[in-house]
Protein backbone atom coordinates (compact mmCIF):
# COMPACT_ATOMS: atom_id res chain seq x y z
CA UNK A 1 0.00 0.00 0.00
CA UNK A 2 0.98 3.51 -0.19
CA UNK A 3 3.65 5.42 2.21
CA UNK A 4 0.96 7.58 3.66
CA UNK A 5 -1.62 4.87 6.12
CA UNK A 6 -2.46 7.47 8.71
CA UNK A 7 -5.51 10.29 9.05
CA UNK A 8 -7.35 8.37 6.68
CA UNK A 9 -11.29 8.81 6.52
CA UNK A 10 -12.07 5.76 4.54
CA UNK A 11 -10.74 2.32 4.70
CA UNK A 12 -8.22 1.58 1.70
CA UNK A 13 -8.24 -1.40 -0.45
CA UNK A 14 -5.43 -3.09 -2.85
CA UNK A 15 -6.72 -2.48 -6.57
CA UNK A 16 -5.66 -3.71 -9.82
CA UNK A 17 -5.75 -2.06 -12.58
CA UNK A 18 -4.84 1.32 -14.13
CA UNK A 19 -5.97 5.08 -13.99
CA UNK A 20 -5.85 7.13 -17.03
CA UNK A 21 -4.68 10.91 -16.14
CA UNK A 22 -6.58 13.54 -18.76
CA UNK A 23 -3.82 16.53 -18.64
CA UNK A 24 -5.83 19.65 -20.37
CA UNK A 25 -3.80 20.10 -24.00
CA UNK A 26 -1.68 17.43 -23.40
CA UNK A 27 -1.89 13.18 -24.26
CA UNK A 28 -3.45 11.19 -21.60
CA UNK A 29 -1.09 9.30 -19.32
CA UNK A 30 -1.18 5.88 -17.68
CA UNK A 31 -1.09 4.93 -13.99
CA UNK A 32 -1.22 1.90 -12.45
CA UNK A 33 -3.40 1.75 -9.10
CA UNK A 34 -2.10 0.48 -5.87
CA UNK A 35 -5.32 1.07 -3.44
CA UNK A 36 -8.45 2.63 -3.98
CA UNK A 37 -10.81 3.57 -1.54
CA UNK A 38 -14.63 5.84 -1.36
CA UNK A 39 -12.74 9.11 -0.59
CA UNK A 40 -9.18 8.63 -3.51
CA UNK A 41 -6.53 6.17 -4.58
CA UNK A 42 -3.08 5.32 -4.69
CA UNK A 43 -1.25 5.14 -8.08
CA UNK A 44 2.47 4.45 -9.29
CA UNK A 45 2.88 7.13 -11.78
CA UNK A 46 5.61 7.52 -14.11
CA UNK A 47 5.86 11.64 -13.55
CA UNK A 48 5.68 14.06 -10.32
CA UNK A 49 2.63 15.61 -10.07
CA UNK A 50 1.94 19.24 -8.65
CA UNK A 51 0.57 19.52 -5.10
CA UNK A 52 -3.28 20.37 -5.11
CA UNK A 53 -3.41 20.05 -8.93
CA UNK A 54 -6.95 19.10 -10.63
CA UNK A 55 -6.90 16.26 -12.83
CA UNK A 56 -9.67 14.39 -14.56
CA UNK A 57 -9.39 10.49 -14.21
CA UNK A 58 -10.22 7.16 -15.55
CA UNK A 59 -9.89 4.06 -13.15
CA UNK A 60 -10.00 0.47 -14.55
CA UNK A 61 -10.84 -1.85 -12.12
CA UNK A 62 -9.68 -5.40 -12.57
CA UNK A 63 -12.50 -6.95 -10.57
CA UNK A 64 -15.21 -3.87 -12.21
CA UNK A 65 -16.64 -3.96 -15.76
CA UNK A 66 -17.38 -0.36 -15.97
CA UNK A 67 -14.60 2.39 -15.60
CA UNK A 68 -15.40 5.42 -12.93
CA UNK A 69 -14.59 8.62 -14.37
CA UNK A 70 -13.55 11.69 -11.76
CA UNK A 71 -12.04 14.62 -10.84
CA UNK A 72 -10.09 14.20 -8.47
CA UNK A 73 -6.68 16.52 -6.86
CA UNK A 74 -3.32 15.53 -6.02
CA UNK A 75 -2.26 15.49 -2.34
CA UNK A 76 1.32 14.28 -2.30
CA UNK A 77 3.60 12.20 -4.85
CA UNK A 78 6.74 10.58 -3.17
CA UNK A 79 9.75 7.89 -4.38
CA UNK A 80 12.68 8.49 -6.70
CA UNK A 81 12.60 8.54 -10.51
CA UNK A 82 10.53 5.66 -12.52
CA UNK A 83 9.19 5.00 -9.01
CA UNK A 84 6.71 7.70 -7.58
CA UNK A 85 3.63 7.04 -5.81
CA UNK A 86 1.00 9.84 -5.89
CA UNK A 87 -2.25 9.37 -3.87
CA UNK A 88 -4.97 11.74 -4.95
CA UNK A 89 -8.60 12.88 -3.70
CA UNK A 90 -11.95 12.90 -5.30
CA UNK A 91 -13.19 15.77 -5.36
CA UNK A 92 -15.94 15.28 -7.92
CA UNK A 93 -17.56 11.90 -8.89
CA UNK A 94 -20.91 11.27 -10.30
CA UNK A 95 -23.67 9.37 -8.60
CA UNK A 96 -23.15 6.29 -10.78
CA UNK A 97 -19.58 5.89 -10.84
CA UNK A 98 -19.61 6.37 -6.89
CA UNK A 99 -22.06 3.02 -6.92
CA UNK A 100 -19.95 0.99 -8.81
CA UNK A 101 -17.04 2.44 -6.71
CA UNK A 102 -18.88 1.39 -3.46
CA UNK A 103 -19.55 -1.95 -4.86
CA UNK A 104 -16.33 -2.51 -5.74
CA UNK A 105 -15.28 -1.99 -2.12
CA UNK A 106 -17.77 -4.75 -0.61
CA UNK A 107 -15.83 -7.53 -2.92
CA UNK A 108 -14.34 -9.98 -1.02
CA UNK A 109 -10.70 -9.60 -1.01
CA UNK A 110 -8.78 -12.13 -3.57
Amino acid sequence: MCAVQNKRKHTRKRAVGRVWFHFPGRERVKAALVDVSQGGFCAHIPQKLEPDREIQVQLHLEAVEQPIHARAVSRWTRGEEEYLDSGLQFVDINPEDQDILNEFMLLDPD
